[in-house]
């Protein structure tokens, strides 16, 4: 029963997300691949701070989709914004 109600929690906590902070996750993502250091450093520091207050589930999707950028397909800048992120 009390994994019921975690799970229950979780699905609420979920909800709470506006659909603006997902897509400003989504952009400062994608501002990690940029060629300019600023750029990626700025958007590197802005999901940090939104991270830090999102659900964990939440905050562990972020830092999956910073994961992902260090494939071997990727160029240097994405690697680079992918571990200012993880570092953050």
């Amino acid at each position: 029963q009390q994994q019921q109600q975690q799970q229950g929690g979780e699905e609420e906590e979920e909800g709470l997300v506006p659909e603006a902070v997902e897509s400003i996750l989504e952009q400062l993502l994608s501002g990690l691949r940029d060629s300019d250091t600023v750029v990626r450093w700025s958007s590197a520091k802005g999901i940090g701070r939104i991270t830090n207050r999102l659900p964990l589930e939440l905050a562990d999707d972020v830092v999956g989709g910073a994961v992902d950028l260090l494939a071997p397909d990727e160029q240097a800048s994405a690697w680079h914004g992918g571990c200012l992120a993880l570092a953050e």
